[in-house]
């Protein structure tokens, strides 16, 4: 059997010369897609389950709506409201037209209010809705990319 011959020093030194580059090319093109407005990024679930919708009927009743950061690590912030009946619909954390004016809960009230001082109750028209459902198993499952369709229909 052939023995291979020890690689020389400048054979190792070019061999990591080329490590380096090619990794730095690597860097370079995964930031180069990140930045093209062709390229689209999902950073997390198109949906999240957040838990038993029974149990969270309680508490929204008990403590108003809750509030939940964007799964996917975005500006889409919302606020689930629970209404009577077992309906549930979810409001974006600020307005559509104004993302720096925050929509934020009352506590005293427990009703949503924006920056300008109008709170929410029921008629939340005004505000971009998401899409929450139910599930079969009784949980609560919310599409933060989605928004809900006929948004002027809600009971």
């Amino acid at each position: 059997m052939a023995r291979r011959p020890k690689p020389t020093p400048g054979t190792l030194v070019l061999g990591g010369v080329f490590a380096v580059v090619l990794g730095i090319c690597v860097v370079a093109a995964v930031l180069q897609l990140a930045q093209s407005p062709k390229v689209k990024t999902n950073l997390g679930p198109a949906t999240f389950v957040i838990g038993n919708a029974k149990g969270y009927a309680k508490l929204a009743d008990a403590d108003g709506p809750f509030g939940f950061r964007d799964p996917r690590g975005g500006d889409r912030d919302l606020w689930l409201v629970h209404r009577p009946g077992d309906q549930w619909f979810a409001v974006v954390a600020h307005l559509p037209n104004e993302p720096k004016c925050r929509i934020d809960l009352d506590r005293a009230t427990k009703q949503l209010k924006d920056c300008h001082g109008r709170t929410y109750r029921g008629d939340e028209h005004g505000l971009e809705h998401a899409v929450v459902s139910v599930d079969a198993k009784g949980r609560l499952v919310v599409e933060p990319g989605q928004t809900a369709p006929d948004t002027d229909q809600l009971p």
